[in-house]
């Protein structure tokens, strides 16, 4: 029993460590390289399956160059249970990573949109000539951004083009896009291929009902400072 109560405070004390890091990084995408990040590590020190940790800190592995560290660590989050759009992401990264083919992908599931969006890219954005580099396209909750609750991507390339984001596309399951009133949606592009803003990333974001109905048009031009 003792046992199980040490073993209970430490999975508490591992995940305040790496919501502390997740909110820092919020602020200050910056900090996933600096003080975030540490927690990140601390957090994997004493619980080297935690999630949250293992996303994060292969992004700050990625960022640092140290693509086998960031890949080793992806695989182990794979390892735990994702949404499969979450782990298709992943996948896809690690393979980039190791320089080899894309892991076999889950298999896709069935349900349909609940928002459609028309996403373009506004002036400011185009001549800036950005390279063919990943736009993801998020689904996030107004009063409470983070984690986003839904999200797809699209190459550069592909814009404009209408894309729809449904249940199948939630990040966490049982928090689906079908349940929230209000949405906010967010389309940006990403520099460096990570799904963090990072400084520089280009994007546009709207406020919707979903139960309107309405296609949203959302056009990126706004620079993360």
């Amino acid at each position: 029993a003792d046992d199980l109560g040490v073993r209970v405070l430490l999975e508490v004390g591992v995940a305040a460590l790496a919501d502390l890091g997740e909110a820092i990084l919020m602020g200050n995408p910056r900090e996933l390289l600096g003080r975030a990040g540490q927690l990140f590590e601390n957090a994997l020190a004493l619980t080297p399956g935690n999630g949250k940790a293992l996303f994060y800190s292969g992004m700050a592995a990625a960022q640092r160059g140290e693509n086998l560290l960031a890949a080793d660590r992806w695989e182990a989050l794979l390892a735990t249970s994702l949404p499969p759009n979450v782990a298709d992401i992943l996948r896809e990264r690690i393979a980039e990573l190791r320089g080899g083919a894309p892991l076999p992908e889950a298999a896709p599931t069935n349900s349909g949109p609940i928002i459609n969006v028309s996403v373009s890219v506004g002036p400011a954005a185009q001549a800036a000539e950005i390279p063919d580099v990943t736009v993801f396209i998020i689904a996030r909750d107004p009063n409470q951004p983070s984690p986003p609750i839904a999200a797809v991507r699209r190459r550069l390339s592909a814009l404009p083009a209408e894309v729809s984001i449904g249940d199948a596309d939630a990040m966490i399951p049982g928090r689906v896009p079908s349940a929230f009133a209000n949405l906010e949606i967010v389309a940006r592009i990403s520099l460096t291929g990570e799904p963090i803003a990072q400084p520089g990333d280009w994007f546009g974001q709207q406020l919707v009902t979903p139960a309107e109905g309405k296609t949203v048009q959302l056009v990126i031009d706004q620079q993360v400072p």
